[in-house]
């Protein structure tokens, strides 16, 4: 009980702290992204979310909207239909379609995540994108090309070695 009442105090900490800072540095990536990092491990999704959110608005940033991708909240269906408005502007930024690939993923929508995932490798060979398409394929029951996938994200990220 203890516990569980130190890690709201903590939340709350956190809440105050972010209302508190200074409009010019609060949608920086540097702050961010390590908070929402912390955030998502102490399973302050719900309080996250929306801070993401307004940082994307405000300025779009391809890291800003990866971390969002990480970031799981009760209404994951919302949370892919605000992400996918974000593809008029953007349609052909990698970390949003990897990012709707991972949302498409949890929500379970295994055709969508599909095509967005291919999309973001048509942009780039990229790691992330290659692993959840395995996850992807994998779920189809598309077993020989979930083993070529997770191959070929392993195979770029040994190269970096």
């Amino acid at each position: 009980m203890q516990l569980k009442q130190s890690a709201k105090e903590s939340e709350a900490a956190l809440i105050s702290w972010y209302d508190g800072l200074d409009s010019s540095i609060r949608f920086k990536p540097e702050i961010l992204i390590p908070m929402a990092r912390q955030a998502i491990g102490q399973g302050w999704d719900d309080t996250i979310e929306p801070w993401l959110r307004e940082a994307i608005s405000h300025d779009f940033n391809g890291d800003i909207v990866r971390a969002y991708g990480f970031v799981s909240i009760a209404n994951g269906a919302k949370q892919l239909k605000i992400a996918t408005r974000w593809l008029d502007k953007y349609p052909c930024n990698i970390h949003l379609l990897i990012t709707l690939g991972r949302l498409c993923w949890r929500e379970k929508l295994w055709g969508q995540a599909r095509a967005y995932l291919n999309d973001a490798l048509k942009q780039d060979k990229n790691p992330e994108a290659y692993y959840l398409l395995g996850l992807v394929e994998q779920e189809l029951a598309m077993d020989g090309q979930a083993l070529s996938s997770f191959h070929s994200g392993l195979a770029i990220n040994q190269s970096h070695l």
